[in-house]
């Protein structure tokens, strides 16, 4: 064996060696730790000067210049309202309708979590109760904006997530644009101080 091969199972061996400490390490000092980690809501939390506050003073700023009715129009479009104002373009008017609403009501609501803001809880109440209504308007309660999902949602409630998935691309809308109203409803259910201040 020359010494180029004795140098790669040398350095390989070493390699090895030092992944197994590592796991070990954080084995043994994360079992200790991980007790005394605990989450903590939001709402616990306010940001002095810094520039941490001054990142979420521009979300909060972009948030709240954003027309909740153009998120709106998809989900209102699909649950056979009248539009009052057109939705957004891109992702919002080209078959992935209603994906930048899901993310906005999640948005809003961690927001509203982070900063205690009246009219985040304003903008939040109002969006969660336009989305409710488009959601008893489909009877099934199904809500989403994809263009066409009033005749593929009326299945969606009682399919499995592979059938959701399947029926989403029949749709022509990949699946995952059909969580995110979810997941910004999952955001709420996970913060019980804020759903209880925004009636749902």
């Amino acid at each position: 064996m020359d010494n180029l091969e004795s140098l790669k199972l040398f350095i390989l061996q070493l390699y090895r060696n030092s992944v197994k400490i590592f796991l070990a390490v954080v084995l043994l000092f994360g079992a200790q730790t991980a007790a005394a980690v605990q989450l903590f809501p939001l709402t616990d939390v306010r940001l002095t000067a810094s520039p941490f506050l001054k990142a979420q003073t521009t979300n909060l700023q972009y948030l709240m210049a954003l027309d909740p009715d153009k998120l709106l129009a998809p989900f209102r479009r699909e649950a056979g309202f009248s539009v009052p104002v057109a939705s957004y373009g891109n992702w919002e008017s080209s078959g992935l309708d209603g994906h930048m609403g899901g993310h906005y009501l999640s948005a809003l609501a961690l927001m509203y979590g982070s900063t205690g803001d009246v009219q985040v809880l304003a903008r939040l109440n109002y969006f969660v109760a336009e989305l409710k209504k488009c959601q008893q308007a489909h009877h099934t309660g199904y809500l989403g904006g994809i263009p066409g999902e009033l005749v593929h949602g009326r299945t969606l409630p009682m399919a499995n997530s592979k059938q959701i998935i399947f029926l989403s691309m029949a749709s022509g809308c990949p699946g995952i644009t059909c969580t995110k109203p979810m997941r910004g409803c999952g955001t709420l259910i996970a913060m019980p101080a804020i759903r209880m201040r925004v009636g749902c």
